[in-house]
């Protein structure tokens, strides 16, 4: 799968933001966890994150973040 289409930024601390245009996904993990929105501001995102480069992490943490956040989906509905 080709990654040029999702946009995924890491900090030194392991907080992690994700965009995949192709469905307009937004994710971020900040806390320990997988949270359905932005979190961090524009000047954050450009003073303390990198743009992720290898294409097997970026794969991996989006469907890490999808299940994450669809399993929360799954128990707030119940």
């Amino acid at each position: 799968m080709d990654t040029e289409h999702i946009l995924a930024m890491k900090s030194d601390s392991g907080n992690i933001h994700m965009f995949d245009e192709t469905d307009d996904f937004i994710a971020c993990f900040c806390d320990g966890k997988w949270v359905r929105r932005t979190v961090f501001s524009y000047s954050d995102l450009q003073e303390n994150f990198r743009h992720m480069t290898d294409d097997a992490e970026i794969l991996r943490l989006l469907a890490e973040a999808r299940a994450a956040l669809a399993q929360d989906s799954t128990k707030m509905a119940g």
